[in-house]
């Protein structure tokens, strides 16, 4: 937290408090769990995608470390394949969306 005197403020995204002797306020930032996973990872070429299921529907986009699309596929179950079998080798980011959510996930291809 900022100091008070010099007006400092830091930035919070979910404050929760949390009440218990009195005079007493504990603050802990809000847990959120990864709505998406990859596995193996590293891969060598075939990798898992498993999602919740309230991201189905949604879509799957296989990115370079150059920013080029290389891969783009919609969400159809929980867990899906994904071939990158004929990607080079290299690290590769796996965007997964749906409505306002987003993930990123790191992939390396060995």
């Amino acid at each position: 937290m900022g100091n008070a005197e010099s007006g400092g403020i830091d930035y919070l995204d979910t404050l929760i408090v949390v009440r218990g002797l009195p005079g007493m306020v504990s603050v802990q930032p809000e847990k959120q769990e990864p709505s998406a996973k990859i596995y193996p990872n590293p891969s060598s070429g075939e990798v898992f995608v498993e999602v919740t299921s309230t991201m189905i529907g949604g879509t799957i986009r296989v990115y370079s470390v150059l920013g080029n699309l290389a891969i783009q596929q919609a969400i159809g179950k929980e867990v899906d394949r994904l071939d990158l079998s004929a990607l080079p080798k290299g690290l590769y980011f796996i965007e997964v969306v749906h409505e306002s959510r987003r993930q990123v996930l790191k992939c390396l291809l060995e």
